[in-house]
């Protein structure tokens, strides 16, 4: 229990100095490029994070638990990563190029295609990365996991530092493009470190398994509905503020999005470890204990952090973005409730799809985007960026609530007491502050 402590505090801090990175890389877009060009970013930004996901097909999941159980070998899931990627990513981006000028006339939105080739450009490898941070994860190197995601932060931060500030031009067209061509360098250097990693862990191989993969699928397949529908969770609002509103409030939403979502590094660390934990523990009984315990130090280190944040929303944005992004305040501090009430959800997946479950991620995922649709078209165009926090906040409440009872109904547990830290939890908070 402690090295699974250990890891996660590692991961988390990994984690908390790639968001400080991607807090810079934030804060000079928006400050040499202002909130409408924030905004513009942001979607096509969108754009890449959705085909990566629809192309992922759940290898990425599958990648953790089939290797990290011994089911596959690493090396040939690398070769079966390696190939799917190239296929579904190049797929995506041909299909791509033809349907979203077609999208675009339906919504009244013109689409830059040049905009959208440089992002297309690096879907190929968005999916590649995910597979290789995740096979990384599987044969329990989570230091290389991490590593991997700093890198991609500060090969972004140095990039939109020598495109964005340095050879910054009067045309906004052509500082996106700066921006976004500096995520796909970023994400090339993250693709070669991986990769290294891998390679030092294990033999890797370019001859691929199609049992393997059929396993693969089978598994990832589960999973991989309840990802997109959660992709929609936590973007549909952009997207349909994108719709109503400009680029310009897109912007500013998005900036109260990302700081509200720096609670998740939180789970998102402790998860990290969870699912190979639960994959590849001895006993349904040591499972459920590591599970409970970290949901507990979860929900208590995500509350903790969101009142500090919320307390602290007018300064920060302010001083780091700038007058023009101070609406986000307010978006902000309604976002916080609804992330910490989601915070314990992720890592209650997490311990399901560990245990062969992985259909509810999509089951959490496919409830909370029905409420979210609803509560955004009602919300969004009457009230804009508040109406978009609101109805992301309750939707990730209900979506919270609802995992709360699965928890009971799986672990057998009570939901309070769960929720609660013990005198043995404090008295590791304890020791951890005397060392």
């Amino acid at each position: 229990m402690k090295k699974f402590g250990a890891q996660s505090l590692r991961t988390f801090l990994y984690q908390a100095l790639s968001m400080l990175l991607g807090l810079a890389c934030g804060v000079i877009v928006a400050r040499y490029l202002g909130p409408t060009a924030k905004g513009a970013i942001a979607l096509y930004g969108l754009i890449a994070g959705f085909l990566a996901l629809a192309g992922n097909l759940g290898l990425g999941l599958a990648n953790v638990h089939l290797v990290g159980s011994g089911q596959i070998i690493p090396g040939r899931a690398w070769a079966n990563s390696l190939y799917l990627a190239l296929l579904t990513g190049s797929l995506l981006a041909v299909l791509t190029i033809f349907l979203f000028p077609v999208l675009g006339i339906i919504v009244k939105r013109p689409v830059d295609m040049g905009l959208l080739g440089i992002v297309l450009c690096g879907v190929p490898l968005l999916l590649l990365l995910d597979y290789q941070i995740n096979l990384l994860r599987g044969v329990g190197d989570l230091a290389g996991f991490n590593q991997a995601g700093l890198m991609r932060q500060a090969g972004r931060l140095l990039a939109l530092g020598l495109l964005v500030v340095v050879f910054r031009s009067l045309d906004p067209s052509k500082n996106v493009a700066s921006a976004l061509w500096a995520a796909n360098i970023s994400i090339a250097m993250a693709v070669l470190w991986s990769g290294y990693r891998l390679a030092k862990k294990t033999a890797l191989s370019l001859v691929p398994t199609w049992r393997g993969l059929k396993k693969s699928l089978s598994y990832g397949l589960k999973g991989q509905p309840g990802q997109i529908i959660q992709f929609f969770n936590y973007r549909l609002d952009l997207i349909l503020l994108a719709l109503f509103w400009t680029n310009r409030e897109v912007g500013i939403y998005a900036t109260a999005v990302f700081l509200a979502e720096m609670i998740w590094y939180i789970p998102a660390a402790v998860s990290t470890v969870l699912l190979p934990a639960v994959s590849s523990a001895d006993s349904e009984a040591r499972a459920r204990d590591i599970s409970l315990k970290a949901i507990r130090h979860t929900v208590f280190l995500s509350l903790a952090a969101a009142i500090v944040l919320a307390l602290s929303a007018q300064w920060l944005i302010t001083t780091l973005y700038g007058p023009s992004f101070a609406p986000s305040v307010r978006a902000l501090q309604v976002l916080l409730f609804g992330v910490v009430m989601l915070a314990p959800a992720k890592l209650i997946v997490s311990h399901l799809a560990g245990v062969g479950k992985s259909q509810y991620v999509s089951y959490l995922a496919l409830i909370g985007l029905g409420l979210t649709l609803l509560l955004d078209i009602i919300l969004i165009p009457r009230f804009g960026i508040i109406g978009a926090a609101w109805a992301s906040a309750v939707a990730y409440s209900c979506s919270g609530l609802l995992s709360l009872y699965w928890l009971k109904r799986h672990l057998m547990v009570e939901i309070i007491p769960s929720l609660i830290l013990s005198k043995e939890d404090w008295q590791e908070y304890r020791e951890l502050i005397n060392l």
